[in-house]
């Protein structure tokens, strides 16, 4: 037998995704599933990895035909008259390589074919298809009920590729800028006002865990420690009557924590991830100046259109728009910072930084965002191109993705149906200095939300350390001391004994590898989602709990 690839194990020397015409004459072990009959003893097997086209020879058809004769008599088998089993069945081959005449130049291993010499059905398949799981009008209930079987289509198979080199490679840049990757607990929460629709888990009929749609402690907590650069990749879950196509009951995030930065650092580090991403994924060069052309010289045309959702439309009491920055992208800076760097500062904070301007350090240009003003994003309605930059410089590499940083979110939003104010994000987000003795309702904070062709995947803040400051916000929000001890006082212990200035980013990797493919759904990007209701058929839960441990954990 020839030497086998680095996927080899006993029931394999390749995979059916490898061969070659320079593997012609080799003679080769493979197992995989049965894809589907072709004429003259012709058939597909697949794996993971590809297709590759069998012949069954005489020493193949033997061992075929024994095996048929000895399961024939199942009454669930349909092979009729067809001396090979169901398709699915995990059969294994050993042949010879040889060349095809006629090659398919649609799959990699097309001009190949296997003469197999030998044949062994290791699991049949008993049972016909219920459906064809490759058919693109299957139902979402059948996607996600029989799961066993859509997981099979090679749509589903290159989505989780894609997802895995894809948060390979955020891992891969954030270990290569000295981040730590930390594990949290998802039992050690506690709900809070600001979360609504928590998913609860019980522990006794008088104390419950909620499930985290947030983790508002424990990365703070390791930036107080000393860790000042953490990642985690993380569950989350949030509860709804109704999920909408890039919603799930439970899904992924990317959560970073890094300490002593500011705005600008927040910018470089979202940026920097995205270039890595799009090089490295996206096999999208970013060489020299042209790989600024959707955020530098992009920005300099009058295209204004930042395209948002729902959730990017201007709310009552928010303050007035104020004028885009400069030609470098400097969408962030307001009025009385324009006497600084004429190059455009995308960490200006509302007031002149200390010392002369030439003695200041060169401000950050992204390479592949565009970054917008809460109020340059809210007047233009939260609508624009969804992909690429049509007035880009023509010598600029075609990003074909938008990437969109809205930055310095309202700290406040009023809502119609409560009549109330609620915090628009993060109510630990610090809040733009010069703005605290104006209207509270009025403060924007160090906040952003990342668009992505339209669709929000991500969030960021710079986390307010002054606790001070902290309690002005709640007393804003109306809480007594009472409210703020019961339901924040876990973190405000922790930030007690000496807290950094830090920040937090959170990237739904859900949504980015949606919409990276082009999928109008996370369900598409995910192995095991839920309906639109929440409930899953394919497990059928939930399910009605025992009235013995109803009685026994809920004391009902």
């Amino acid at each position: 037998m020839t030497e086998g690839s680095k996927f080899a194990t006993a029931w394999r020397t390749h995979t059916c995704g490898e061969l070659r015409k320079e593997h012609v004459g080799s003679e080769v072990q493979m197992t995989g599933a049965m894809d589907k009959e072709l004429e003259d003893n012709f058939f597909l097997l697949r794996d993971s990895h590809g297709i590759t086209q069998v012949l069954l020879g005489e020493g193949g058809l033997d061992a075929a035909s024994k095996q048929f004769d000895e399961t024939a008599i199942d009454e669930n088998n349909p092979q009729l008259d067809s001396i090979l089993p169901p398709p699915e069945s995990i059969v294994t081959i050993k042949g010879t390589v040889k060349e095809r005449a006629e090659p398919d130049a649609e799959n990699p291993s097309g001009e190949i074919y296997v003469e197999a010499d030998d044949f062994e059905i290791l699991s049949p398949a008993n049972k016909p298809l219920l459906f064809d799981f490759r058919s693109k009008d299957l139902q979402k209930y059948d996607r996600i009920r029989f799961r066993y079987l859509y997981l099979r289509s090679q749509g589903m198979h290159e989505a989780m590729h894609f997802r895995t080199k894809l948060l390979r490679e955020l891992r891969r840049s954030l270990v290569g800028q000295d981040f730590q990757e930390q594990e949290t607990p998802l039992l050690a929460n506690r709900w809070t006002p600001e979360a609504e629709h928590p998913f609860l888990a019980v522990r006794d009929p008088e104390r419950i865990f909620a499930l985290p749609g947030r983790r508002p402690i424990h990365g703070p907590l390791l930036a107080t420690c000393g860790f000042d650069r953490t990642f985690e990749v993380q569950r989350r879950f949030c509860r709804k009557p109704k999920y909408e196509p890039m919603e799930q009951p439970e899904y992924s995030v990317l959560d970073i924590m890094q300490a002593y930065i500011d705005e600008d650092d927040v910018v470089q580090l979202i940026d920097e991830l995205f270039v890595d991403v799009f090089e490295k994924v996206l096999d999208i060069k970013l060489d020299g100046e042209d790989a600024a052309k959707g955020a530098e010289e992009g920005e300099a045309k009058d295209d204004g259109e930042a395209k948002g959702d729902e959730d990017g439309e201007a709310k009552e009491g928010d303050a007035p728009a104020k004028e885009a920055g400069d030609a470098k992208g400097d969408a962030d800076a307001k009025d009385e910072a324009k006497e600084g760097d004429a190059k455009g500062d995308a960490d200006a904070k509302g007031k002149p930084k200390e010392g002369d301007a030439e003695e200041e350090e060169e401000p950050y240009v992204p390479r592949v965002l565009k970054l917008m003003t809460w109020e340059e994003f809210s007047e233009a309605g939260g609508k624009g191109e969804a992909k690429g930059d049509a007035e880009a410089d023509e010598k600029g590499p075609e990003l074909k993705h938008k990437l969109i940083l809205v930055t310095r979110l309202p700290y406040f939003s009023f809502n119609e149906e409560s009549k109330d104010w609620k915090v628009t994000g993060d109510p630990f987000a610090r809040p733009i200095e010069t703005e605290l003795d104006d209207d509270p309702h009025q403060l924007h904070a160090y906040a952003f939300r990342l668009y992505l062709d339209g669709l929000q995947v991500g969030s960021a803040c710079l986390r307010n350390h002054d606790m001070s400051v902290q309690r002005q916000l709640f007393e804003t929000l109306g809480y007594d001391q009472d409210t703020v001890d019961a339901n924040y006082n876990a973190l405000i212990d922790v930030f007690k004994f000496g807290t950094p200035p830090h920040g937090c980013i959170t990237l739904g990797l859900d949504r980015l590898a949606a919409v990276l493919l082009g999928r109008e759904s996370i369900d598409e990007v995910i192995p095991m989602p839920k309906q639109d209701d929440g409930t899953d058929p394919l497990t059928r839960s939930p399910w009605p709990i025992d009235r013995g441990v109803a009685r026994n954990l809920l004391g009902v």
